[in-house]
């Protein structure tokens, strides 16, 4: 049965005169006159819409929206955040990307109707959606982050933290407005730019793709965050790993794979964080160094390799190539330590610009310790 939103459906404010109106009494077929409890989005007759900005609103059912004065569209089959494991995070700057491309031809498409982002009640999913058209009114409209949570503010109890990768019971939690305030500063420094000449969605995709090369610019121009190489088997330059149950895993690359597309993006060294696993030579052949920062997988950076970190990347010439075993916890910690004493992110901002570029960045404790950092630094 599909959902029938009433002709009310007019305005910013629905029947109550708030931004988050209640809508199970316009249901198609009628009901009892008692409306679902508003608790996490767990009733399925639960339908709720929230006015963004002017015509753009969101709509959280688990039913088709029926309603000729409203156009809605669904991200459904088209993106959605893909975990390592139970990992739930913000989805990517490419999906930004491509998000705020549909919205405006939406809007553009629709003329005077009010256009919906339609999406699932349930948590996850729903949060985000939130995300999604939070960074639109970042990246297109100007908004503050400050603001853009104070918009979703009604719908803040009922959405989801996002987790790490590491398994079991989560000890920190990064919110939606973390990724936000992280995103805003990018589009500040010029890092996060949908403009002509900007962002290169193809150029993303490529690199982001666990096929071609798992590698993700952090900083433009200046560091980039990769999984880590290893020497394979009769010279072969890629290899494929599965898991126990015979699911793909992930791709591993040579060093000679990567020295190529190194070169090509002007960096100048590899800074190693986990144990070695390849031999330098290929590295080396393209004019590229290699620095050993070794430090245990999962755990805060040593203050030794911290000052070395941070001493290479402010003297070393040309970009630099971060990695560890699988380029996420390690390897982001160091970057956030760099961009929250160069650029002004706070460690939340840091964390939540990290996990938009590359997701899954930053692990456990990790979180902990920059949060950590940044408080004795104050």
């Amino acid at each position: 049965m599909d959902i029938q939103l009433g002709m009310d459906f007019v305005g910013e404010d629905l029947s109550t005169g708030q931004s988050m109106t209640h809508l199970s009494n316009y249901c198609a077929g009628g009901n009892s006159g008692k409306s679902p409890c508003f608790n996490g989005f767990k009733t399925k007759e639960a339908c709720f819409s929230h006015h963004i900005q002017g015509r753009l609103y969101l709509i959280l059912a688990n039913k088709e929206v029926v309603d000729p004065s409203v156009v809605t569209f669904s991200i459904d089959g088209v993106m959605s955040y893909v975990g390592f494991c139970d990992d739930f995070g913000p989805m990517c700057l490419g999906h930004l990307f491509q998000f705020c491309d549909i919205v405006s031809n939406q809007l553009k498409q629709n003329g005077d109707k009010k256009t919906a982002m339609l999406s699932s009640t349930e948590g996850r999913t729903a949060t985000n959606a939130v995300f999604l058209l939070g960074s639109y009114l970042i990246m297109k409209l100007g908004y503050h982050p400050d603001t853009v949570d104070e918009l979703f503010e009604p719908l803040r109890s009922n959405l989801c933290a996002y987790r790490d990768v590491s398994p079991g019971e989560q000890n920190f939690a990064l919110c939606l407005k973390d990724c936000w305030a992280g995103l805003w500063r990018a589009k500040i420094l010029g890092w996060a730019n949908f403009g002509p000449g900007g962002f290169d969605p193809a150029e993303y995709a490529h690199l982001d793709s666990p096929l071609n090369a798992d590698m993700h610019e952090i900083v433009p121009g200046k560091l980039f965050a990769m999984r880590g190489p290893r020497d394979l088997p009769r010279g072969a330059v890629w290899r494929d790993a599965y898991s126990s149950d015979g699911s793909f895993s992930h791709r591993d690359f040579s060093p000679a794979h990567y020295a190529e597309i190194l070169s090509e993006l002007g960096v100048s060294a590899v800074v190693r964080l986990n144990e070695p696993q390849y031999k330098e030579s290929s590295f080396r052949a393209e004019g590229i160094a290699v620095a050993d920062l070794f430090f245990e997988d999962c755990s805060p950076p040593p203050v030794d390799v911290v000052a070395k970190f941070l001493l290479l990347a402010e003297r070393l010439p040309g970009a630099i190539a971060v990695h560890c075993k699988a380029g996420l916890g390690r390897t982001g910690t160091l970057i956030a330590l760099y961009i929250m004493k160069h650029y002004n992110f706070s460690a939340r901002e840091a964390m939540g610009w990290l996990r938009i570029m590359r997701p899954g960045s930053v692990i456990g404790e990790q979180q902990h310790y920059l949060c950590a950092v940044e408080q004795e630094a104050e």
